[in-house]
């Protein structure tokens, strides 16, 4: 192979960065979003990338909050939601990608991962509400009831009072 035939294989590789904006006209049509899907498939490698490193994560997740945290109910409550929108996030992603390969018409259509995205976002934007204001009042809650369990009298137990 010489440089001519670089320069030419080179040539014919088209790149155009309208591929990747998103048109938001085109979202508000109708008819685009319902439409059955074209032949671009460019898009699945990454979207199964994607997909593993959500299942993997969660994963990761669900092992930490095992093995490292142990016995700890706030941070067990927050980093299962995490591990159940990881997974869940990624099998929705595969399944999204199996009924577009496939062609399947209602589930294909461009609406159906437009309503997952936003759904997504929304959920995402609760964990991080949850994580950031309500976490660390059932922390200091669980501690404050660890305390107590720990320093006060059990009822019941010790001498009686006359």
């Amino acid at each position: 192979m010489n440089l001519s035939d670089i320069v030419n294989h080179t040539s014919q590789i088209r790149f155009s960065l309208s591929d990747y904006i998103i048109n938001f006209e085109k979202l508000l049509d109708w008819n685009y979003l319902t439409a059955a899907p074209g032949p671009n498939f460019n898009f699945y490698f990454p979207a199964i990338i994607l997909s593993v490193l959500f299942i993997i994560s969660g994963v990761i997740v669900s092992w930490y909050n095992r093995r490292k945290l142990g016995k700890y109910p706030p941070k067990n409550k927050f980093f299962k939601k995490v591990f159940l929108t990881s997974e869940i996030m990624g099998l929705s992603i595969l399944a999204l990608l199996f009924f577009r390969y496939e062609g399947i018409f209602p589930l294909s259509s461009r609406l159906i991962p437009l309503g997952f995205f936003s759904l997504s976002l929304i959920w995402l934007g609760y964990l991080g509400y949850y994580r950031w204001f309500r976490f660390p009042e059932e922390v200091n809650r669980y501690e404050s009831w660890l305390l107590k369990q720990k320093y006060l009298p059990k009822s019941g137990k010790g001498k009686k009072r006359k």
